[in-house]
Order: C-alpha cells, then structure tokens, then sequence
C-alpha cells in the first residue's frame, strides 16, 4: 500500500472548536476512569471485609484456647 492511499483529509476546526473536542474527550476519559477506580475500590473493600472477619475468626480462637489454657494451669496449681 502506498503512503499516499493510507492519508486521509483532516478537517481544519477552529481554535475555540478544538478546545470543546479536547475537553469532551478528556471528560469521558475521567469518567471511564473513574469508574473503573470506583470498581477496583468497591473490590477491594469486599476483599478487606472478608480478611477482617477471617482475622476476627481466628482472634477469637486464639484468645478462647489462651483462656482454657490459662484455666486449666489455675486449676492444676490450686
């Protein structure tokens, strides 16, 4: 294929025209973006919940098996 047949016109928009055409695209492209931040947000947070229930879990089993331990040593010693 030759370069000439690749290149197509351009249209010639005034100064103030370009401007509206670029802010246009820069919007949209901040919404997507924003979007998909919010997205990643949102998964993350379902991700922190269940890791802290998870931690929470393994706390309490933790801190019950201390208190039994703990009790039992109380009632050897006594």
């Amino acid at each position: 294929m030759s370069m000439r047949g690749s290149l197509r016109p351009i249209e010639i928009l005034e100064e103030d025209e370009v401007n509206v055409v670029t802010l246009e695209r820069l919007e949209r492209r901040l919404g997507e973006e924003c979007g998909a931040v919010r997205l990643d947000l949102k998964d993350l947070r379902a991700e922190m919940i269940d890791r802290h229930a998870s931690l929470m879990r393994w706390l309490l089993g933790f801190f019950v098996a201390q208190f039994a331990a703990f009790g039992a040593l109380l009632a050897a010693f006594r």
